[in-house]
């Protein structure tokens, strides 16, 4: 009897454990991909970018991002962007208009507050004199950054 429950436990657990380790890892919360360029008579031509909330909840998106191009020139900028759940937005780099070849590298993070729930259990759990249960009230993500060239 007890052989057989120790098979049992056994079995268990390791099939607890694949069902881990096969687990693929989540995606990141915030896509951002190049959609093109713009060029509006009398402006310098834009290099678009959408950044994309992937979650359910709303996402800080901080960057900054440095560019070059096959002549010297270069670009620079900074910023940060809170998205909607689910929403989108538009970025854009401005170039020099008559250049091309331009090597566009965005560094990025971003960070998502807790859940409502989450925030409102440690509410009252600190009303109680208690250490809250979830410590930060923001979650941050990884750096991560992505490269593109222009023609």
């Amino acid at each position: 009897m007890s052989a057989i429950f120790l098979v049992a436990v056994i079995l268990s657990l390791a099939c607890v454990g694949g069902r881990f380790l096969a687990a693929r890892p989540l995606a990141y919360p915030v896509a951002l991909s190049m959609t093109g360029y713009k060029a509006d008579a009398g402006y310098d031509p834009k290099i678009l970018f959408q950044i994309t909330n992937r979650t359910a909840s709303e996402v800080r998106f901080q960057y900054h991002y440095d560019a070059t191009n096959t002549s010297g020139l270069t670009s620079g900028g900074a910023g940060v962007y809170d998205l909607q759940a689910h929403g989108a937005g538009r970025l854009f780099m401005v170039a020099q208009g008559g250049t091309n070849g331009w090597r566009v590298c965005y560094v990025f993070s971003a960070s998502r507050l807790r859940s409502q729930w989450q925030q409102q259990i440690d509410s009252w759990i600190s009303r109680a004199g208690l250490h809250p249960v979830f410590a930060a009230w923001e979650r941050a993500y990884p750096q991560r950054t992505n490269v593109w060239t222009t023609p």
